[in-house]
């Protein structure tokens, strides 16, 4: 489960055009304050941030965007041939950026010409461009393969959107809204036979004059001018707030009586969070810190779902500015919450460090989270957690295994850590020493230690021939290295970006290195093997036949 990412903050974005207006007419003051404005560096200072499945994104005051971690169907918006990066990467092609928000898979963007761009998955009609990537017939093992790839691997215009001041991306779609307050809604079309009228934006009909809104699996949630709410939906846990359940899957429109004066919305589907002018937070539908052990998918659990039928000022989420889900699996959930202090909290499951403490397995109760800076903004998804710093900076703790916290590894983060280089904050350089190196279950004694960055690792070559039982000799020059194993002889040159292996030429990524330090991968897979990574135990296991 997940409370979907809304990002439109209006203060921050109010803000955010203001000081853009500054710099397009010239700034104000004497010449010494615009000498001082001008040394700031505005791409490094975060107002804005979204994280989606093993990916995040980073908006920067001067309207540029970040990306990092995993670029599995364009996820990143760097390209079709970018890779997984660890560590923030600047995006291409797109500027003026005001708001970002993602899905699992896909991103969208809010630019401050009210166009929205979008990037990423397209299976579903995520881009809203009136496509959808198509799959193949399943094969004999029963996976179906792409037949027709129409995802967005770098950020492209979604069509039929102008004067936009308000977005929010959904499971595999996105919503967005205008200042007259006409909602369009486009993806989550379903698999198997797509619903086309869904690949495009669709005007909403039903609900007008919104001032913010949110969408989940089933379920439309609105803030209009007047302070009310307006949900759209299912209502099998009583998610339109109107009082009742209906398990029928009918679709009804709903105002929520009992609420008002409200600013913002968030829903994953099942639950819905309003948060009120004055700080009061209802919610509705299924009670969303009390789920420990249930699974709202599971037929034989869905009545077991503790649930309100109609707004209900819950006390466990009093005093929250901000609430999100860092829930990894629907039994074990886990919740990031930042209070108007600027403090952070969380509460919930801790077996990925979302709690960001060390020890507890778990803390079903709010905690709050030591060694960070006056908080602005917070987002998370499964299992992992990212804040914004008043000051511009980032930090990031909880699962990593994609490299998607950006702190330049795949390590597991029990506690916060500063990355990108961003605001104030310093950023401490990964030091990687803490890995042990297990070949066919024994450690390995090292004369160095591996370097791992993300899931890369490489070994000084005599260090890993003698750890992978391998003999290795040199030319006098120690320009040319044997490798012989078994039945397995390989010849590597110095400076030179071919390889012999067992007397075929092949091609390496890159030139060997003068160092001779080498990818433990290639050299395992040369030798029949296989090298596994473990962040989460710093080991690299090493299997050889």
């Amino acid at each position: 489960m997940r409370l979907i990412t809304l990002t439109h903050r209006f203060a921050l974005k109010s803000l955010t055009f203001a000081l853009a207006a500054l710099v397009i007419v010239g700034g104000v003051g004497d010449s010494r304050s615009a000498n001082a404005a001008e040394a700031v560096d505005n791409s490094k200072l975060i107002v804005d941030v979204a994280m989606g499945n093993g990916f995040a994104l980073a908006v920067a005051k001067d309207g540029t965007l970040w990306s990092w971690g995993s670029n599995g169907g364009g996820r990143l918006g760097l390209g079709e041939t970018a890779k997984a990066t660890p560590t923030p990467i600047k995006v291409q092609g797109i500027n003026r950026v005001i708001a970002v928000s993602a899905g699992i898979n896909h991103a969208m963007t809010l630019k401050a010409d009210g166009t929205v761009w979008a990037w990423g998955f397209n299976m579903q009609g995520e881009l809203g461009n009136g496509t959808y990537t198509e799959y193949g017939e399943p094969d004999s093992k029963g996976a179906r393969r792409i037949s027709i790839d129409r995802n967005g691997y770098v950020p492209q215009q979604v069509p039929g959107l102008a004067g936009i001041v308000g977005i929010a991306a959904t499971n595999a779609g996105g919503i967005a809204w205008n200042e007259a307050g006409e909602l369009w809604k486009w993806g989550d079309a379903g698999t198997g036979t797509v619903a086309k009228e869904r690949l495009s934006p669709q005007k909403n009909e039903a609900i007008a004059s919104v001032v913010f809104a949110a969408a989940g699996t089933g379920l439309l949630a609105a803030v209009v001018k007047d302070g009310t709410v307006w949900t759209q939906g299912w209502n099998t846990f009583g998610q339109l707030g109107d009082g009742k359940r209906d398990e029928s899957g009918r679709i009804a429109v709903a105002q929520v009586e009992g609420v008002a004066n409200i600013e913002r919305v968030v829903t994953n589907g099942a639950t819905v969070l309003v948060f009120q002018r004055g700080g009061k937070v209802f919610e509705w539908g299924i009670s969303l810190l009390e789920t420990k052990g249930l699974n709202q998918t599971d037929p034989a659990d869905r009545d077991k779902m503790p649930h309100h039928l109609q707004p209900t000022a819950s006390p466990e989420l009093q005093g929250f500015s901000e609430i999100r889900s860092t829930t990894y699996l629907l039994v074990k959930p886990s919740f990031l919450g930042l209070k108007p202090d600027g403090t952070v909290w969380t509460f919930g499951d801790n077996a990925l460090g979302q709690l960001g403490v060390s020890g507890p397995a778990e803390r079903y109760s709010w905690g709050q989270v030591s060694g960070l800076p006056s908080i602005a903004t917070v987002e998370g998804a499964y299992g992992s957690n990212v804040a914004v710093g008043t000051d511009g900076s980032v930090w990031a703790w909880g699962r990593n295994d994609y490299g998607h916290l950006g702190d330049g590894t795949t390590i597991m983060r029990k506690t916060p850590v500063a990355i990108g280089g961003f605001g104030s904050a310093p950023v401490k350089p990964e030091l990687p020493t803490q890995y042990k190196l297990i070949v066919n279950g024994k450690e390995a004694t090292l004369a160095t230690k591996p370097v791992v960055k993300g899931t890369t690792v490489t070994l000084p070559l005599a260090d890993a021939a003698k750890a992978f039982g391998a003999k290795v000799s040199f030319d006098k020059n120690k320009t040319t290295a044997t490798i012989t194993r078994g039945k397995s002889k390989l010849v590597l040159k110095s400076g030179n970006a071919q390889a012999i292996v067992n007397g075929k030429t092949v091609k390496l990524a890159s030139p060997v290195p003068k160092s001779w330090q080498i990818s433990a991968e290639w050299l395992v897979k040369q030798l029949g093997g296989t090298v596994k990574v473990d962040s989460s135990k710093l080991t690299i296991v090493v299997t050889l036949k």
